[in-house]
């Protein structure tokens, strides 16, 4: 379980299913208790760990004495038409069997995927397990289902696989590392702590005329008491990074709509110098030593860019940074849980949660953002020979052409699409 706990937190996956876990009825679940089967004698066994908030429950009518399948009945409070509910098959079929066995296991399948769909015509189906090398073919072709995992699992070899009649509504299945090595990227060492001088001296560069936010506490107030409030905000600080959360109070936002001029009644300045974008621009179209050239370039700026930042890439692009487990921990807790509500002179909207996205304003915020997009120049094919130059959520990406010469940006804005 101390393996498992590292993916699940990253992944914050609906179901979990486990073959091979060799438990016998004297281990207790340590856990929420998940659905398990176990085999009673060494080897094989399943468990099935469904969401709390997914109403589940096991069909033990489906079940058979020396077939190692974990039969679920689920029902999300929303599925696409035309699924009323999901069934859930969890399978091992060890190696080496008999022909006779597998056959045997695949009528038994039939036939159980024959009721189910006799008490629930509509029902989506997902067998998922380690079927080792059984041939699954009678199976899918008798139900006209798809196998979506694409890739080996074990070596060269698929040797677990998922089929479903749902395969549409289904991604590119991610493979993910073995539990071990996630739990290596996980190392835990003690953070730095800050000391109340520099927790003063922060306070005393504190801008006097920033909104002032849900806690009430005006920054002037902040600033001009600094030495007598820098004990208490420390403690604060200190308290949240040692116990690895983020104080509940502060993940209230309030949201005040503040429309943009127009028209715009001044243009940014630009500065070129040694390191811009525009003076790389200039040095490659210096046309003094080379023949003509000129730039393509795309200026992309992500709708609601901060809003839209999914929580479980950005944390698991985290761990694959081998970052601190208590700072993964501190950053879950600073994303999970937010709520805001919009004020409208003193009008205040129902409180709604935000499953998505990162805070506005936060000095954090446009690091996390940049780290969730960190990959956004390797989706362009290498041979295309683009830069990519990001800074908070505007994007730029350029090419230098000779004259007479085809551009690819089109290729480019289309693998950023996609």
């Amino acid at each position: 379980m101390d393996e498992l706990s590292p993916v699940a937190e990253i992944n914050d996956p609906d179901l979990i299913c486990i073959s091979e876990t060799w438990l016998d009825p004297s281990i207790l679940d340590l856990t929420i208790s998940p659905y398990r089967k176990d085999r009673g004698t060494p080897g094989g066994g399943l468990i099935t760990y469904v969401k709390t908030a997914i109403p589940s429950s096991r069909l033990f009518d489906m079940e058979e004495e020396g077939k190692e399948a974990l039969w679920l009945l689920l029902k999300p409070q929303r599925l696409p038409r035309p699924f009323s509910c999901i069934v859930m098959v969890a399978v091992y079929y060890p190696p080496d069997q008999a022909a006779i066995n597998e056959t045997t296991m695949i009528d038994y399948l039939t036939n159980g995927i024959d009721v189910i769909l006799q008490s629930y015509p509509s029902a989506g189906i997902i067998i998922a397990g380690d079927f080792n090398k059984m041939k699954l073919g009678t199976l899918c072709n008798c139900f006209d289902f798809r196998k979506i995992v694409k890739k080996p699992t074990r070596q060269n070899n698929t040797l677990g696989q998922i089929m479903t009649n749902m395969s549409p509504l289904f991604q590119e299945v991610q493979h993910l590392p073995p539990l071990d090595e996630v739990e290596s990227l996980l190392k835990n060492y003690p953070l730095p702590l800050p000391s109340i001088g520099q927790i003063k001296s922060v306070l005393n560069h504190f801008n006097h005329s920033k909104t002032t936010g849900t806690d009430g506490v005006p920054a002037w107030l902040l600033k001009r008491f600094s030495s007598d409030l820098a004990p208490i905000v420390h403690d604060i600080i200190t308290a949240s990074i040692k116990q690895c959360k983020y104080p509940s109070h502060y993940k209230h936002g309030l949201v005040t709509s503040v429309p943009k001029a127009y028209p715009p009644t001044d243009w940014p300045l630009y500065y070129i110098g040694s390191d811009s974008i525009t003076q790389t621009w200039f040095n490659a179209t210096d046309n003094t030593c080379r023949d003509k050239a000129g730039i393509r370039a795309l200026f992309i700026d992500f709708k609601k860019a901060f809003d839209l930042v999914d929580h479980g890439i950005l944390l698991n692009k985290l761990v694959l940074m081998n970052v601190n487990k208590s700072f993964w921990l501190w950053v879950k807790s600073f994303l999970s849980g937010r709520t805001q509500q919009v004020k409208i002179n003193q009008t205040l909207s129902s409180i709604e949660g935000c499953p998505a996205g990162v805070p506005q304003g936060s000095a954090l915020s446009p690091t996390l953002f940049n780290i969730h997009i960190d990959d956004l120049d390797t989706s362009v094919p290498e041979d295309l020979e683009v830069s990519t130059y990001k800074y908070a959520d505007d994007c730029t990406q350029s090419e230098c052409i000779m004259k007479g010469e085809c551009s690819n940006m089109q290729k480019v804005l289309d693998s950023v699409q996609n």
